[in-house]
């Protein structure tokens, strides 16, 4: 088994989050999951230097996000990923609606006002990116948006450019006995 991580965000642009209303920002220091005011938020996280191989079996697969701020209630959230191959973060509002996003997924909900961690299991998200016939590893983008939430009932996921509070990524798989999908080719000449 190889464990990578645990993995930090990288760059400024490889978080941010984007709202119902069309809001959509990829340079803030915070990103906002829930819904303030009837407008829901999702945030998004690319996450760079996965090496899992193609069909590696993941063993394991932890998006830990720590609140920094949060207003009252029970959050409900629904993490998932970018159905692709080496996803980068989206760069525009359209750029992300466009996304096709992974059939695995995981919900649950957080105490509005807790600054306690949110652990996320996504092995099986990270399963069914690694199974991708294309899959060449580095990067993933995943989406932690909201679930229903009730009207002002929202948490910043972390101050994201904190090295103490930023969303990390950790992913333990063992590759499989083939090792991955061969990318060579052989041409052999007739006559």
């Amino acid at each position: 088994m190889t464990t990578v991580g645990p993995i930090s965000v990288a760059n400024n642009a490889d978080d941010g989050y984007r709202g119902s209303n069309g809001a959509f920002d990829s340079s803030a220091a915070e990103a906002y999951c829930g819904n303030i005011g009837g407008t829901t938020y999702d945030f998004w996280c690319t996450f760079r230097g996965i090496t899992a191989t193609q069909a590696a079996t993941i063993d394991s697969a932890t998006l830990l996000i720590t609140p920094s701020n949060s207003a009252t209630g029970t959050m409900q959230w629904k993490v998932r990923a970018v159905d692709a191959d080496d996803q980068g973060p989206p760069t525009s509002n359209s750029d992300y609606t466009g996304f096709t996003w992974t059939t695995a997924s995981t919900t649950g909900s957080a105490t509005a006002g807790s600054s306690a961690a949110i652990s996320v299991d996504v092995a099986s998200i990270m399963q069914e990116l690694v199974d991708r016939g294309g899959w060449a590893g580095d990067k993933v983008t995943f989406q932690f948006a909201d679930n229903g939430s009730s009207t002002s009932t929202w948490t910043y996921p972390a101050p994201l450019e904190s090295a103490s509070q930023e969303a990390r990524l950790t992913v333990t798989y063992t590759a499989s006995a083939g090792g991955g999908t061969s990318k060579n080719l052989l041409t052999l000449g007739v006559g």
